[in-house]
C-alpha cells in the first residue's frame, strides 16, 4: 500500500526540470501582451505530453549561458520582447549558440518582423526567412518532405498530403499564419493555405521547429484532441537534444463520481456544495462529474452557496 500510494502521488504533477537534465526551459515575458497565452495554450500540452520543464520569465530572470544545460528550449507565446527590452543582442546570442551546440527550439512565437524587419537576430541565425504577406485559411496539409515522398517524423501519423480542414462544434473556421518565405534548407512539415504552417531547420548540431501560429489550440478554432496535437509533441522529441525525457502517457489513475447533486439539506449548517470535489483537486485528480444539474438548481438557491460552488 505504501509503495502504491507513492507512486500515484509521482504520478499527479508533471515533473519540473533542473539544470543539466533531460528536460526543457520555456521563455516567458510576463510584461508581455501574450504573456497569459502560454497559460491558456501551450503549458496544458506540457502537461499533458509529461514534459519537465522550468519557466523562465525573462522580464525578471535574466537568460544566461546555461541554456545548454536544457534538452529543449520553448518559446512559450507569441510576442516574447518585441522591444528588445530583455532579449538583448547579447542574450539573443546566448539563444543562437545553444542551438548550434545541440539544443532544441520550439517556437510559438509568430510575430518576428516589424516594418518588414526582423525583430530577432537568433531567429534569422537559424531561419533565414523573409516576411510575405500573411495568409488566413482554413485547410492544414501535411505534404511529403523526405526522400522517396516520405513524410517527416513530425507529420508521419498523418497520410500524403492529407488535408484537414479546421473546425470547432459549431462549424468549418480559419486561421491567419504569418507569411514566411524560407531558404532553400528550412523545410515547410505542414502548411496552411499554401503558406508554411510549421517550420523546421537544423542548426549547427541543433533542431528548430517554428509555429506560425498557435490559433488553432483555441476551441473556437480546432482545440485540442481534434487532428493537430501530435506535432505538438512529435515536434518536441524531433527537436530536443537527446536524451529527452518525455512521460508521453496519460496519468494512471482518474475519478468519476455519478449523481453529483451538489449537496443534500442535512440538519444544522450543511458544508459548502461539491466541497468535497476541492479535495479531489488539491490532490491532483481531475474528476470526471456526473451532474444532476436539475437537482442542483432546485436545491442550490442560497446565492453565497452557489457563488462558492
Amino acid at each position: 500500500m505504501f509503495c502504491l500510494a507513492a507512486m500515484l502521488f509521482a504520478l499527479m504533477g508533471v515533473p519540473r526540470a533542473n539544470a543539466n537534465t533531460a528536460g526543457a526551459v520555456v521563455l516567458v515575458n510576463s510584461h508581455s501582451a501574450k504573456y497569459q497565452d502560454f497559460a491558456h495554450f501551450v503549458q496544458p500540452y506540457l502537461g499533458n505530453f509529461g514534459v519537465p520543464y522550468t519557466t523562465l520569465d525573462i522580464a525578471s530572470n535574466a537568460v544566461g549561458a546555461n541554456l545548454t544545460n536544457y534538452a529543449l528550449i520553448i518559446v512559450g507565446h507569441a510576442q516574447l520582447d518585441t522591444n528588445h527590452t530583455y532579449l538583448t543582442g547579447a542574450v539573443q546570442s546566448n539563444l543562437s549558440v545553444a542551438v548550434s551546440n545541440g539544443v532544441g527550439l520550439v517556437s510559438f512565437d509568430n510575430v518576428l518582423w516589424s516594418n518588414n524587419a526582423a525583430i530577432y537576430q537568433f531567429e534569422q541565425d537559424i531561419f533565414g526567412a523573409v516576411y510575405t504577406n500573411p495568409v488566413t485559411s482554413g485547410a492544414v496539409v501535411f505534404p511529403p518532405t523526405e526522400t522517396g515522398s516520405k513524410m517527416h517524423y513530425i507529420t508521419s501519423l498523418h497520410l500524403t498530403n492529407e488535408m484537414l480542414s479546421l473546425s470547432n462544434a459549431n462549424g468549418t473556421t480559419s486561421m491567419t499564419v504569418t507569411g514566411l518565405k524560407l531558404p532553400t534548407n528550412d523545410t515547410v512539415v505542414a502548411t496552411c493555405g499554401g503558406a508554411p504552417f510549421v517550420v523546421i531547420a537544423k542548426y549547427g548540431q541543433g533542431r528548430m521547429v517554428q509555429w506560425t501560429s498557435y490559433d488553432w489550440m483555441s476551441s473556437t478554432v480546432q482545440g485540442p484532441m481534434n487532428g493537430l496535437d501530435d506535432l505538438m509533441w512529435r515536434g518536441f522529441v524531433w527537436a530536443a537534444r537527446k536524451p529527452f525525457v518525455m512521460r508521453g502517457m496519460p496519468n494512471f489513475v482518474t475519478m468519476r463520481v455519478d449523481d453529483v447533486m451538489g449537496y443534500i439539506t442535512t440538519p444544522g449548517n450543511p458544508p459548502l456544495p461539491l466541497w468535497w470535489v476541492h479535495d479531489m483537486t488539491n490532490a491532483g485528480f481531475k474528476p470526471f462529474l456526473a451532474l444532476f444539474y436539475h437537482d442542483m438548481q432546485a436545491q442550490e438557491k442560497q446565492p453565497a452557496r452557489r457563488a462558492n460552488r
